[in-house]
């Protein structure tokens, strides 16, 4: 089973390391709150930036045992069931996966954050 909380905290991690300049931060909040609203729309981190995370046959195989992490997220975002149903029978498996991935977003970066916590180095007060 894919386990999408430590997938996504390696994602970010790496887009930390890659594209972060942590020192145009004063502390560890102001990054946590800028990750939160970047990584939101970013399709390398979210798939809910105009590109999915991944292809369809991909997502599908993530969603597979995740049943009720998927459950969780569109009861969380207030899904309605009508869209569900049509987002399920056009396929639309990615867009499955983006929910899960926003629903698990601000936890996998406070994971991110914990782990590398002793790398980060923020502007001077």
């Amino acid at each position: 089973m894919y386990n999408y909380l430590e997938a996504m905290k390696q994602d970010i991690i790496n887009y930390i390391r890659d594209e972060v300049t942590t020192t145009d931060f004063t502390d560890i909040d102001e990054l946590k709150e800028t990750l939160e609203d970047d990584l939101w729309i970013d399709s390398t981190i979210t798939g809910n930036g105009g590109d999915d995370y991944t292809d369809k046959e991909t997502s599908r195989e993530y969603l597979n045992g995740n049943e009720n992490l998927l459950k969780e997220a569109l009861i969380e975002f207030c899904v309605e069931k009508e869209k569900i149903v049509d987002k399920f029978f056009a396929g639309d498996y990615a867009y499955f996966d983006s929910t899960i991935r926003c629903y698990l977003l601000s936890q996998a970066i406070n994971a991110s954050l914990e782990e590398i916590e002793s790398e980060l180095i923020f502007a001077e007060n």
